[in-house]
């Protein structure tokens, strides 16, 4: 085998089989998810889903003491600077999701931007509130759909919370979450290797030509 070529195949080898960035597990319990805000020595899971046919994202969250699940819904979202949530509260109801937004993509969340995820609450479509008593993946408990809300929701160690976009009620439950997904600098090196392959051969098939 030509060494360029050679050269060019190594490359596409290595990059596939960078380990971490490229997995795609499925978060099952607390332990599996990798993004975690505050601190204390109890713990809950947030989870939301756009419903657009990307995958959900999952958070933990730790505190001390007494929490809802409105505390842990704003605590997220200052932490996580790809969230952008917009609530709105309603005197004797508590906070309501207005909208969530996500950057995926990592140039900054837009509502134009075709590669974020975005669901803004109408009168067609709205976020759903779910909670779990433990976690809702790995069979020990499911989701149920709560109209206590977020402000009244107490959270108790081991609890899971949820947000689905949709526009039917009941509707859809969260969806599996995967526990890592590929950062966008190890997608651009792999794309960037197989571009460089794609030339090399284009190379050789020329040199041949001559």
């Amino acid at each position: 085998m030509p060494r360029p070529f050679l050269y060019a195949a190594c490359l596409v080898a290595a990059s596939l089989a960078i380990p971490s960035p490229l997995r795609a597990d499925i978060v099952e319990t607390l332990d599996d998810i990798p993004t975690w805000v505050g601190s204390g020595s109890n713990r809950a899971g947030f989870v939301i889903d756009w419903g657009d046919g990307r995958a959900p994202v999952a958070w933990g969250y730790r505190w001390d003491g007494s929490s809802n699940a409105e505390n842990l819904v704003r605590a997220v979202d200052t932490a996580d600077v790809r969230l952008v949530g917009v609530l709105s509260e309603f005197p004797g109801f508590g906070a309501f999701v207005d909208s969530f937004g996500y950057d995926r993509d990592g140039d900054g969340f837009s509502t134009t931007d075709a590669d974020d995820s975005f669901g803004q609450s109408d009168f067609v479509d709205f976020w759903e509130f779910f909670t779990a008593p433990t976690s809702p993946y790995d069979g020990s408990s499911a989701w149920t759909s709560s109209d206590e809300g977020m402000s009244g929701t107490m959270l108790a160690d081991g609890n899971w919370v949820g947000f689905r976009f949709d526009a039917f009620f009941p509707g859809p439950v969260p969806g599996p979450v995967p526990a890592s997904v590929p950062e966008p600098s190890v997608m651009l090196l792999l794309g960037g290797t197989l571009l460089g392959a794609g030339v090399v051969g284009r190379i050789r098939r020329a040199s041949r030509a001559k």
